[in-house]
Order: C-alpha cells, then structure tokens, then sequence
C-alpha cells in the first residue's frame, strides 16, 4: 500500500487567468475556491493586454480577483512561465497562499487600475 501526500497550494490571480480572462485556459485543473474577492494592501496598474500588482501593505489598498488551489506541481510551473520575468510568485507576509507581483518594487508609471478590478476596468 502506499500513500501519498498531496500538497495543495493556494493562489491569487488578478489579472488574465481570472474567469473571463484570456490566460484563463491556464487554470484548468485547479480548483477555483472563491470568485471577485478582494485583497487588501495591493494597487493595479494598467500595463495595456495586462495589468501589474504592487504589494502597499497599505489596508486602504484592495484589488480584486479570484482563488484558486492547486494539487500538480507542473501548473505552477506553466503559470510562472506565462508570467515571465516581469513577475514574482511569492507568499507575502500574512497571507496564506501565492500571487505574481511586479518583480521590481517600482511602483510603475502607468495608470492605476481604478477599483482595482481588472476584469471591470478592461470592459
């Protein structure tokens, strides 16, 4: 008999792997545990076929998106790739699952995604 462990890893998408996003195919296989929920101490910014997400730690702050789990290795992998060099996946302090932020701690010069809903402001 054997058993085996299956580490399941949460993840925080804002952007074009939400439903309804055009990366959204790249989610396939994960569980999705919560849709249009918002997070606190982060801004977008508008980078034009996708957005940024810059960590604040600021409560005011909140950007909106979905939760995902996932059980295969290889989907993170596939996910970091999609995101690039532009992107960091990290688990901040306090929170509890994954999310791609901008790499460089910059804030960038480009127009903040107001309401901090992506898939709202591109419509």
């Amino acid at each position: 008999m054997y058993l085996y462990i299956v580490k399941v890893e949460k993840i925080f998408v804002y952007g074009t792997l939400r439903n309804g996003g055009n990366a959204h195919h790249l989610m396939r296989g994960c569980e999705l545990l919560n849709e249009g929920i918002s997070v606190s101490g982060f801004k977008l910014y508008d980078a034009g076929e996708y957005p940024f997400a810059v960590y604040t730690a600021d409560p005011e702050d909140a950007i909106t998106g979905d939760m995902f789990a996932i059980k295969q290795e290889d989907v993170l992998l596939t996910l970091d790739e999609y995101e690039g060099q532009e992107y960091q996946r990290k688990i901040l302090p306090g929170f509890d699952f994954y999310i791609y932020i901008l790499n460089d701690n910059k804030t960038p010069f480009l127009p903040e995604v107001s309401g901090g809903d992506w898939l709202i402001y591109k419509k």
